[in-house]
C-alpha cells in the first residue's frame, strides 16, 4: 500500500478518536453541571445511605454521624416556597421550643439546593428563631439529597417537591414514625412518640480503645 495513503489513514483515524473523546468529556461535564453538581461525581448507585455530609447555614459541614446517640426529627423543604414550607416549619418551630432544652436536635433540609445556597438558608433561619445547635438547616448536592430522602427514610424527594411529613428519629437511627404537620392528631401522636424515644436509653458506644480492650480480655 502507498505510504503516503496509510500516513493520511492513521491520521484520520487519530482525529477520529480524538473527537469521540472530547464528546464523551463534553458530555459529563454538561450533565454534571446541569444536575447542579459542585461537588465533583456522585455515584447514585451502590448500597443505600445511612449518613449523610451536607453544608449547615453557618458554612460548616455536617456529618450525619454526630446525631448518632441523639433523638432528631427530619424534615424536607425549600426557602422560594410561598406558604406550605412556612406553615410546615412554623409547626416545628413549636416543636423546637418545646423539645431543645429535652435534647432533640431538628434537621431540616432543602431540596432547593441550586438557590438555597448557606447564606439564603441563614437569612431564612432568623425568620423562626432556630438555634443553630438544635436546629439545623442543610443544603448540598441535589442528587445526594435526593438519595438521603429515599434510602434513608423511605420519602420521595424531587426539585422544589417533598414529603410534609416530620420524621421521628431514635437514638440508634431507627426511624419511630412519619408525622404529618397540619395533622393536629398525628401531631399530638408525634409529640407522644418524642417522649417516648427521650425516655428510652442511649445505647452504649465503645470507643476504639476499650474495643480493642474487650477483645484483648
Amino acid at each position: 500500500m502507498n505510504r503516503a495513503l496509510i500516513f493520511w489513514l492513521a491520521t484520520l483515524c487519530l482525529f477520529a478518536g480524538g473527537t469521540v473523546l472530547w464528546i464523551g468529556v463534553h458530555k459529563i461535564t454538561d450533565a454534571d453541571q446541569s444536575s447542579g453538581n459542585q461537588g465533583g461525581i456522585v455515584v447514585t448507585d451502590g448500597p443505600p445511605l445511612t449518613g449523610f455530609t451536607l453544608t449547615e447555614r453557618t458554612g460548616r459541614r455536617f456529618d450525619s454521624s454526630s446525631l448518632t446517640g441523639k433523638v432528631w426529627v427530619a424534615s424536607f423543604f425549600f426557602t422560594s416556597c410561598p406558604q406550605r414550607c412556612v406553615q410546615q416549619n412554623t409547626a416545628i418551630k413549636e416543636l423546637h421550643r418545646e423539645f431543645r432544652d429535652q435534647g432533640v436536635t431538628f434537621v431540616s433540609i432543602s431540596c432547593d439546593p441550586e438557590r438555597d445556597t448557606p447564606l439564603r438558608l441563614a437569612e431564612y433561619a432568623e425568620r423562626f428563631q432556630a438555634d443553630p445547635e438544635s436546629w439545623l438547616f442543610l443544603t448540598g448536592n441535589f442528587d445526594l439529597i435526593q438519595r438521603i430522602g429515599e434510602d434513608m427514610f423511605d420519602v420521595s424527594v424531587e426539585p422544589s417537591g417533598h414529603t410534609e411529613r416530620l420524621i421521628v428519629i431514635d437514638r440508634e437511627g431507627k426511624i419511630r414514625g412519619l408525622f404529618h404537620w397540619e395533622d393536629s392528631q398525628q401531631m399530638t401522636k408525634m409529640r407522644e412518640q418524642l417522649r417516648i424515644v427521650l425516655d428510652e436509653p442511649a445505647a452504649e458506644v465503645l470507643t476504639e480503645r476499650e474495643v480493642i480492650g474487650t477483645a484483648e480480655g
